[in-house]
């Protein structure tokens, strides 16, 4: 079935929210957008609505729309959310999903570590989303899975204020934790599964924390 054009419009603000087209704080003017795609302010608006309720705009009554600015607490709810639904997802995933399905960026991951140098950020950054959407999409929950995407475009649109941050070491780190995280997976080990899932995410976290100002000392 063919997307209709606001869910098309929809689609195409929100790939360029979380692409970087539009930074947080960036506003989205209606009038330009529907001129850039070629519809009119209608369905725009409408996508714009949508994409507020999926947390990734701000509207604001009489200025328009924002892309939305996450705070430091905002931050510290998604990823405690998300250590809980992610945490369940590998739990799942390791008594129900077929391995088979992490073989690719499972490989990926060790020709990676294997060439013992520094590591593409841009691909770290599209495997990471990769590897968590392929456990959180196998899990055999389509809830856990809606849920973990919602809360991974959020996160997404903070991204930048960390990853530019992560040494390679962290970087070859994650690379290592996500294939242990397999290999309980495939060991059908649930228990290990999430606990090595919500590790991760914290230490994730902790990268977050370190680089926006407010949060000092506290912790998840």
């Amino acid at each position: 079935m063919s997307m209709s054009k606001q869910e098309t419009i929809y689609r195409q603000i929100q790939e360029r929210i979380l692409q970087g087209y539009y930074q947080p704080g960036d506003p989205i003017i209606e009038r330009v957008v529907a001129e850039e795609l070629g519809a009119s302010r209608i369905p725009v608006r409408a996508a714009l609505l949508q994409l507020e309720q999926d947390g990734l705009v701000t509207l604001i009554p009489n200025r328009g729309a924002n892309v939305r600015i996450l705070s430091p607490t905002d931050l510290r709810d998604l990823f405690v959310a998300r250590m809980a639904i992610d945490g369940m997802a590998a739990r799942l995933a390791a008594l129900y999903m077929d391995p088979s399905e992490l073989e690719l960026v499972d490989n990926e991951y060790r020709q990676i570590l294997n060439k013992n140098e520094a590591p593409d950020p841009e691909l770290m950054v599209s495997l990471g989303s990769d590897f968590h959407d392929k456990i959180t999409g196998g899990c055999g929950n389509p809830v856990i899975a809606r849920m973990a995407v919602s809360i991974a475009d959020q996160v997404r649109l903070s991204r930048r204020l960390y990853f530019p941050h992560t040494s390679s070491v962290q970087m070859l780190r994650f690379a290592n934790q996500h294939i242990r995280i397999v290999a309980a997976i495939r060991d059908r080990d649930p228990d290990l599964a999430e606990k090595l899932m919500r590790e991760h995410i914290a230490e994730t976290y902790d990268l977050f924390r370190v680089s926006l100002d407010g949060l000092g000392s506290k912790q998840l």
